[in-house]
């Protein structure tokens, strides 16, 4: 597993100390909007497919962001179902490869 969380880029998580505005409480680290979480599952249902003629970056890498994604499925109302079908289809391509 790889050591630290990825969400695909920098837009999507920020990590590191949280930020501080004038008349604003600190954002807790690792926040996400749900516009980003849509961007990035949307990213993730279109290139998941092509995994099974593999991927330079290795199925780890890509099981990763999927679990690293769905700790924020509950950002949108079908964030939940997108997740467990995103999963079952990274499943079957883990299994095809095997």
């Amino acid at each position: 597993m790889l050591p630290h969380a990825l969400y695909g880029s920098g837009r999507t998580c920020r990590s590191g100390p949280p930020i501080l505005a004038a008349g604003h409480q600190a954002l807790a680290v690792n926040t996400m909007l749900h516009n980003q979480f849509e961007d990035e599952l949307r990213h993730l249902e279109q290139i998941i497919p092509f995994l099974v003629r593999g991927s330079p970056l290795g199925l780890e890498y890509w099981r990763h962001r999927i679990i690293s994604l769905s700790a924020h499925q509950r950002l949108l109302p079908d964030g939940k179902t997108r997740m467990a079908r995103l999963l079952t289809l990274f499943d079957e391509i883990e299994r095809l490869s095997a």
